[in-house]
């Protein structure tokens, strides 16, 4: 954990699209304030963030009201002081395996031995083993593939031997790996889309900016990519792209 308080930044600013002839860059402001928050998917159905604390879930609305999520005897009790990653569903078919991902399920990163993801279901009353990453000594990152490049699979990253793995997870549970020999990384992953420059198609985390190539799909990592308030004036948060791994 590194923070035992954080500050959520005004995330539903970053989240509401703005006009296509919005050009100003996007202003950041403290907003909501949680014990040993680390991460937040969403928006759900309902307009609000999924907030990840140390081992607690809390939802926070777009009034700001912060109250604990999945706290109930059947909820999310798991991995306390450790950075559990979160994705929140969008509800997108993935169509090799007939089936889709609930709408507002929440899926996190287990970090404990079996390393792999659990589920939470939308009013957060349950909390299952979803699947296990194999060949893998940690896992760090955690996202849905909005774009369908995927499959609208989820996708999580772990390290193995100095490198990142990549694998992606259908709605039945059945991992299968894109690539082993992509650069250490960590946090933030997401799908480029096709408009994002020569990077389309790649997948990212936070603060190292590194793409990865994998057959006919491409993945970067380095940062969250803008579904923000940024993609609308195309000012993204994710500049100094470098690094491609041919797999």
């Amino acid at each position: 954990m590194r923070l035992l308080l954080a500050t959520i930044a005004a995330a539903y600013l970053a989240l509401a699209p703005l006009p296509a002839s919005a050009a100003a860059a996007p202003v950041w402001e403290q907003w909501q304030t949680v014990s040993g928050v680390f991460d937040l998917g969403g928006p759900r159905s309902d307009g609000s963030l999924v907030v990840a604390g140390s081992g607690t879930l809390y939802l926070a609305d777009p009034a700001g009201s912060v109250t604990p999520f999945a706290s109930g005897a059947g909820g999310y009790h798991q991995d306390a002081g450790a950075e559990a990653y979160l994705a929140v569903a969008p509800g997108a078919p993935t169509r090799a395996a007939g089936c889709s991902f609930a709408r507002d399920e929440v899926f996190l990163l287990r970090l404990h031995a079996p390393l792999g993801i659990e589920r939470v279901d939308a009013p957060g009353e349950n909390t299952a083993s979803f699947a296990n990453i194999t060949g893998v000594t940690s896992l760090n990152g955690i996202a849905f593939d909005t774009t369908g490049y995927f499959d609208h699979r989820l996708l999580a990253s772990g390290v193995s031997g100095g490198k990142t793995v990549i694998a992606a997870v259908d709605c039945l549970g059945i991992v299968q790996v894109i690539t082993s020999i992509a650069p250490i990384l960590e946090g933030g992953l997401a799908v480029a889309p096709d408009d994002f420059g020569s990077y389309g198609r790649f997948t990212t985390p936070t603060a190292r900016h590194r793409a990865i190539r994998t057959p006919a799909r491409t993945m970067c990592s380095g940062c969250r990519l803008p579904t923000l308030r940024q993609r609308a004036s195309r000012t993204v948060t994710c500049l100094s792209l470098r690094k491609v791994v041919r797999r």
